[in-house]
């Protein structure tokens, strides 16, 4: 079986080699590449043709964003988690727009980290909950005009972040331990503060704008 290759871009040689370590603790998963620089990483990325990427934001000659778009145009099979230090707020919808699959800051746990590596390593988007509620003010606030009628609980976050990977009211309950009822209640909450005529109307608009990707 051909393990998972990943390559590491991120100025802290420390972030380097604990990312190394973290991910060759998986079974079938190996670092084919790390560097500091984001030209550097572009160029490894054409080389070594990983199957992931972590890129740090703050990267010195290129920019997290702008080495996520030449990776993505060099090698679109590459998939992108974009994990930094920085507040991403100001650029969420930028990153995702750039082709990542992630967003992770690194005050996460390290579960959150490998799950999120997991997600990827199956192409499939992985949000945190501050990450999907970011992201979804954001194009919320463009699809109302800047209207919204009040931030989202993290509970409505987390109904909505599982609503968006295509469960259930019932997987939902299930999961969250709570009723169907109750997560029929919080969905119809979810539409009202976000203006929205049905919960997938919110998915089409942002799969329209590559605000998440299919």
């Amino acid at each position: 079986m051909t393990p998972t290759q990943f390559l590491i871009a991120d100025e802290q040689e420390i972030v380097q080699y604990g990312l190394q370590r973290l991910i060759e603790r998986e079974a079938g998963w190996e670092v084919c590449a790390a560097t500091a620089s984001g030209r550097a990483a572009v160029s490894l990325a054409g080389k070594h043709r990983p199957d992931i990427a972590i890129l740090e934001l703050l990267l010195p000659e290129l920019s997290g964003l702008e080495t996520a778009r030449r990776i993505k145009r060099l090698h679109p099979g590459t998939e992108i988690l974009i994990f930094t230090a920085e507040d991403p707020e100001e650029v969420v919808r930028e990153i995702f727009q750039a082709g990542a699959k992630s967003l992770i800051s690194k005050s996460e746990p390290i579960d959150v980290l490998v799950s999120g590596l997991k997600a990827l390593a199956e192409h499939k988007t992985f949000f945190t909950p501050r990450i999907s509620e970011l992201l979804f003010s954001k194009f919320l606030k463009v699809e109302n005009g800047g209207r919204v009628n009040g931030p989202l609980s993290s509970r409505e976050t987390e109904i909505t972040h599982l609503l968006a990977e295509g469960n259930t009211n019932k997987e939902v309950a299930k999961a969250l331990g709570i009723s169907v009822n109750t997560v029929e209640k919080h969905r119809e909450t979810i539409m009202r503060k976000l203006g929205s005529r049905s919960f997938s109307d919110l998915i089409r608009y942002a799969i329209r704008h590559k605000l998440i990707r299919p």
